[in-house]
């Protein structure tokens, strides 16, 4: 196993816990990470309960200058060292080893592979799964590779006071606009109250293409926080953040299996991936477990890959794509515009979309009612896109294989 994020971890755990021996190679394993993480409540068994750090009964949405609307559904802040503390304890108790290192190659034979890394080991195994994050180098994508990222940049902050009640958070603000320009790309402010003088604040753009930088979010944050009055006494920690959105998804004729970012499986419109990566590991790691049982490991990497992509679920993906290149067409006022229609869906709907628990069928169905109820410069918008850029991904979204 490469990577020990979330993902990898829950992966070398689930297959584990089937009796398998695995190994996870990764730099520093047991350093907790720096990213922050959140759930929707309804999401909240698929983490340890004291991996739960706060809340949030209203978040909130904010799209122009005026009162906002609290989303009916509750939302969790995850506590990262208490959530890697619990990964990396179940994997330990499982039976997974652990090597500290970079995996630099991957020497692939008939029955083996051989992972070289700069440490001067070499770790044998009859399967090698990539879930070292989307910069991997050692995965191969049969699928166009968008250049599109989400990008932000957020700190953990000891403030004056801020402006948010008991149990009350900033799913997505776009108020108080620092450009004070509608025609500029968008970002919007998310923030978590974490007691009455810290928050976490971050500055954060969707998906753009190219991706928006770190410094502009940087500047963009503190600007809206001097608009919203929210005086920043000291900064605690700081988070740089950038996602790619757009990834092709990979080869399925590789001697290697893929898992989380590494396979492009971070949502191609919100940039979530947790609950989707620890939803999945136990059905995959039963593929690769019965893989290696009835045919070694080249069935093991097709049972994998079937687990990971089905073909129904590549197809979602070519709707998500579509839907997130729309997005990066998007200025700030059509954004607002766009999610206005988004969230005036049926909480059933907007939920699935999300979640990416739809099936393609259903999935077209809601996004064809967003058409219907969106303005009718939206609705131009979208419809520029299906019969321009965005024709390769509804093809792609009607074939009845899955990837290559």
């Amino acid at each position: 196993m490469l990577g020990s994020g979330p993902a990898g971890l829950a992966l070398a755990a689930a297959c584990a816990e089937r009796g398998l021996d695995v190994v996870c190679v990764a730099p520093s394993p047991w350093r907790a990470w720096s990213q922050n993480f959140g759930l929707w409540s309804h999401q909240a068994s698929l983490v340890p309960e004291d991996a739960v750090a706060g809340r949030y009964a209203s978040p909130k949405v904010w799209l122009h200058d005026e009162a906002g609307f609290a989303l009916p559904r509750a939302y969790l802040r995850l506590s990262t060292f208490r959530l890697h503390r619990a990964l990396v304890a179940r994997a330990e108790q499982a039976g997974v080893r652990f090597v500290d290192a970079r995996v630099d190659a991957i020497e692939h034979g008939e029955v083996e592979s051989r992972l070289r890394t700069d440490a001067a080991i070499t770790v044998a195994a009859a399967l090698a799964v990539d879930a070292s994050g989307a910069s991997t180098r050692h995965l191969a994508r049969s699928g166009e590779t968008v250049d599109a990222h989400q990008t932000a940049y957020g700190i953990v902050a000891e403030v004056a006071e801020h402006p948010y009640a008991p149990g009350e958070m900033s799913f997505m603000d776009f108020r108080h606009d620092p450009n004070g320009e509608p025609h500029a790309a968008p970002s919007f402010l998310y923030s978590l109250p974490l007691d009455d003088r810290h928050v976490f604040l971050e500055e954060t753009a969707l998906v753009q293409k190219p991706a928006m930088p770190i410094d502009a979010l940087r500047a963009r944050l503190h600007e809206r926080l001097r608009a919203m009055r929210i005086d920043v006494v000291r900064v605690h920690e700081e988070e740089r953040c950038v996602i790619p959105m757009g990834l092709g998804l990979p080869s399925k004729e590789q001697p290697l299996l893929g898992f989380g970012a590494a396979a492009a499986m971070v949502h191609p419109a919100t940039g979530y991936q947790l609950a989707s990566a620890l939803k999945l590991a136990p059905s995959v790691a039963r593929a690769i477990h019965d893989g290696l049982e009835s045919g070694g490991p080249s069935e093991a990497r097709r049972l994998g890959w079937e687990a990971v992509w089905p073909a129904e679920r590549a197809r979602l993906w070519s709707l998500y794509r579509f839907g997130m290149a729309a997005l990066c067409s998007f200025d700030l006022e059509r954004t607002r515009l766009f999610f206005e229609s988004f969230f005036a869906l049926e909480e059933r709907d907007w939920q699935r979309y999300l979640d990416a628990t739809a099936s393609p069928t259903e999935l077209a169905a809601i996004m064809g009612r967003l058409f219907c109820g969106a303005p009718l410069a939206t609705q131009w918008r979208l419809l520029w896109h299906g019969v321009g850029s965005g024709r390769a991904e509804l093809w792609r979204a009607t074939r009845l294989g899955g990837f290559a």
